[in-house]
């Protein structure tokens, strides 16, 4: 719940106000008034029209000017011969619908497109459609399990067949007036020795629905590799006199490679790299928090945070 910002309901104080006015006019004002007295009402009528026109403007001008509200889809479902959904093949997608609902704005419309995308993939499938195609994908595995099994007459493999799973996250990292961040978590098991998981984040102006990447947000990306670099040595409390590549991590000339997977975030940009980016599936994915203090001098987009909704960046809050 605390991740979802409801559709806002139009203000209606203002109506109320005037029907109130109005309500008082005929009151004490009835139709036999003097001509003088129902002329001079209507002026004070007009002037509390004008005044409720007035507020009305200004609060429509806030609900444009804030942070966008927005709803999540979920796609949940399980392998339909399991009884028990805890040990359960199954599929899980949730991803956010943003709107401004007053006031319908392209750039909000090719926010929602590109999540879509990032949730359904390259061939434009639906979730429902993407669904069926990984249960259908899991019985081909049973099948060929019961196959191998009854040739080789192995019991035990028969008795265990691994359930698999995909789970698919879309969630909110920052809903500014100005800025939305995304984060994309996918965690998945499809046979194999484990399983694999992902996050990736995605920054979007909200007012052009342009996707924000390194060349939209820094000026110096050699200038940036190397403070991406001090600090995550600083943050791990690596060895400075040791080469990375030699502490485990695949990583050239001493300077982590750039990536796109970034979030603008109040605590500053966080880069994160997932697993065997730059190091072994057994050091787990990484990540370093840049302050913004560091990155005085090359960063061109200033992102504002007033009036934001900001949430945990590994959506575990």
């Amino acid at each position: 719940a605390a991740r979802q910002r409801q559709m806002r309901k139009p203000c209606f104080r203002f109506a109320a106000a005037l029907a109130f006015f109005v309500s008082l006019f005929y009151k004490y004002h009835p139709a036999e008034k003097s001509a003088q007295n129902t002329d001079a009402m209507k002026k004070v009528l007009s002037i509390l029209l004008v005044v409720i026109l007035v507020g009305i403007v200004a609060w429509a001008w806030r609900y444009r000017s804030g942070a966008c509200d927005y709803r999540y889809e979920v796609v949940s479902r399980y392998d339909e011969p399991c009884k028990d959904s805890s040990d359960c093949t199954s599929y899980y997608v949730s991803y956010p619908v943003f709107s401004k609902k007053l006031f319908p704005s392209a750039g909000v419309d090719s926010i929602n497109a590109q999540v879509f995308r990032q949730v359904s993939g390259p061939d434009g499938k639906t979730p429902e459609q993407l669904a069926d195609e990984f249960f259908q994908e899991y019985r081909k595995y049973v099948a060929f399990r019961e196959e191998i099994a009854a040739e080789e007459q192995d019991t035990a493999m028969m008795r265990f067949i691994p359930t698999w799973f995909s789970t698919a996250e879309c969630f909110v990292v920052v809903d500014a007036p100005r800025l939305i961040v995304t984060g994309y978590k996918v965690n998945q098991y499809a046979g194999g020795a484990h399983g694999m998981y992902a996050l990736a984040y995605t920054n979007y102006d909200v007012l052009t629905g342009r996707r924000l990447g390194l060349s939209e947000v820094f000026s110096d990306t050699l200038a940036l590799a190397e403070k991406i670099t001090a600090r995550f040595i600083r943050e791990r409390e690596l060895d400075t006199e040791v080469p990375l590549s030699e502490q485990g991590y695949f990583i050239e000339d001493n300077l982590l490679p750039l990536t796109d997977n970034f979030a603008l975030h109040p605590d500053g940009v966080i880069f994160y790299y997932n697993v065997y980016e730059i190091a072994p599936y057994s050091y787990g994915s990484s990540s370093v928090t840049v302050p913004y203090a560091d990155l005085d001098g090359i960063l061109k987009y200033k992102p504002d945070f007033k009036r934001a909704e900001v949430f945990a960046p590994d959506m575990e809050s």
